[in-house]
């Protein structure tokens, strides 16, 4: 993540809290291949019939970075006579999969922005064209996360970086009235309250231990402003872990597209729903400032070293 600039990155799109999740600016894969020295192979069938033949064949040059059953997985063959596949998931863990498994799970997607068309994609290193250098490799990082987070365009419709925070806050902020306004805001919070919020702040954190990582690799000047950024991303993740949520016995079945008079209980929901909106923008509003001071050190990292370059 800290390679490629992933980790800096946040993405939101007010229609849909789930979006941004699952969206890049940029093929992340290519962006890491690139800082370790590396070729990066893409390979893709839009025929669900032939990409496990696809995804067999290509095994044979070596393991298949790929997305099944929504998670990044390492593809390899399994050793022996079964015709099984090694899965490792991203946290290490390795189990065994059938064909059928492995045909069920992987769906089709955009392919990370590499030809915008919808299939069966795999991700392959090839062939390693220069040693990386460290110091290089962690300056790229840097520069690719400032611009993920600086960035106003939006990214296939979510706002980026700080721009998403202005829009979160927007979002909490806006004059609601309507009974199907109040519903469906509070479906969209409750969404976005899950996996979309753990993953926003799980990057932070290993925005903060990429940051201490490369450190070492720079003078005590420009690792003061590393430092310092990466102390700003860890408390911005413990406020995104801590934001206020609706308790569970408060959630009411929810009818996004009824316009009817809200229940006593969605009406009991909806009050509860008010002050953790307004609470949740206040301490957005926090995190806005705190990852734009992340930014500004980051930036000076940038600057030291740049100077040292040129003296």
């Amino acid at each position: 993540m800290g390679l490629s600039g992933e980790t800096f990155r946040l993405l939101f799109d007010q229609a849909d809290p789930e979006r941004g999740m699952h969206t890049v600016a940029h093929n992340p894969l290519r962006a890491v291949a690139g800082a370790l020295g590396y070729d990066c192979e893409v390979h893709s069938t839009d025929d669900p019939a032939s990409a496990l033949d696809l995804l067999t064949e290509r095994l044979e040059a070596g393991p298949a970075i790929m997305r099944l059953e929504e998670q990044w997985v390492v593809v390899d063959r399994e050793p022996g006579a079964g015709g099984g596949f090694r899965v490792t998931a991203a946290q290490g863990k390795t189990e065994t999969w059938d064909r059928e498994r492995i045909q069920s799970g992987w769906g089709q997607e955009p392919g990370l922005l590499e030809l915008g068309l919808a299939g069966h994609y795999l991700f392959q290193l090839g062939e390693k064209q220069r040693d990386p250098d460290h110091r290089d490799a962690a300056v790229g990082s840097i520069r690719r996360g400032i611009r993920l987070m600086t960035r106003r365009a939006k990214v296939n419709g979510c706002a980026a970086g700080l721009a998403a925070y202005e829009d979160m806050q927007r979002a909490f902020r806006r004059p609601r009235r309507d009974p199907w306004q109040w519903r469906l805001d509070l479906s969209k919070f409750l969404r976005w309250r899950g996996a979309p919020l753990a993953a926003a702040a799980g990057s932070r954190h290993a925005a903060n231990r990429f940051l201490q990582l490369i450190a070492e690799h720079f003078e005590p000047d420009t690792r003061e402003h590393l430092g310092k950024a990466a102390q700003k991303y860890e408390r911005v993740a413990e406020m995104l872990e801590h934001l206020p949520e609706l308790p569970a016995h408060l959630v009411p079945p929810l009818d996004r597209e009824s316009h009817e008079p809200l229940s006593p209980e969605e009406r009991r929901a909806v009050r509860a729903f008010a002050g953790i909106r307004r609470k949740s923008a206040r301490v957005l509003k926090r995190a806005h400032r705190l990852e734009q001071e992340a930014v500004d050190e980051l930036r000076r990292a940038l600057d030291t070293v740049d100077r040292k370059k040129n003296q």
